[in-house]
């Protein structure tokens, strides 16, 4: 939650300059990067660490552009399959894994682009 947070804050910031702006990412990626450490590894939180690694891929992109933002996004297009294989008929867990597919079909056209 800190994280997201910040990244509303940081769009919030927008009107007030980008260094700003670009800071307070910086606050959101920290806070997510301390949430996906607390999450654990293996099957446990899957979602919780699929939609900490969507948000990071929102601030990466903000603050270093598409690119960076690739990595993050398709990770958690991964965990969200993972959390699938486990619960497939789980509409939350599907909308989740469609919105990380349509971020990281958006980035990679963004990418293209350049």
């Amino acid at each position: 939650n800190a994280g997201r947070f910040f990244l509303v804050k940081a769009a919030d910031q927008e009107q007030c300059g980008y260094a700003r702006s670009k800071r307070t990412c910086a606050s959101a990626v920290a806070a997510l990067a301390i949430a996906l450490s607390l999450y654990g590894t293996g099957n446990i939180n899957l979602h919780h660490r699929a939609a900490a690694n969507y948000w990071i891929s929102m601030a990466m992109e903000k603050v270093f552009g598409p690119a960076a933002a690739l990595s993050a996004v398709e990770q958690s297009l991964e965990l969200w399959d993972r959390q699938l294989a486990l619960d497939p008929e789980n509409p939350h867990y599907q909308k989740g894994r469609q919105g990380a597919a349509d971020r990281l079909r958006d980035l990679k056209d963004a990418v293209s682009a350049l």
